[in-house]
């Protein structure tokens, strides 16, 4: 399985995976379960199934909103874009 993004915590060595899922795609949250790391999950439609291992965090729309508006000032310049985006779409 392949994973969009992995980041490892400098202090510790901490790693986590993320997978992103767009459309009606559900994401099985079960299949994260074998992996030691923290995995985060991020399906558009928040369409998650499945009984969720105590390593896995569905992420839901509103959260990761919120989280970009707050770090828009440290994110890279694109994150403000696509931000500014999904703004004036509303």
């Amino acid at each position: 399985m392949s994973f969009e993004y992995l980041a490892v915590k400098p202090e510790s060595g901490e790693k986590a995976l993320t997978q992103v899922k767009t459309g009606n795609v559900p994401l099985d949250i079960e299949k994260y379960s074998k992996y030691s790391e923290k995995i985060f999950l991020f399906q558009s439609n928040e369409i998650y199934k499945g009984i969720k291992p105590d390593n896995v965090t569905c992420l839901k729309k509103e959260e990761l909103n919120v989280f970009l508006t707050g770090a828009l000032h440290w994110l890279p310049s694109v994150f403000k874009t696509k931000q500014e985006m999904i703004i004036s779409e509303k």
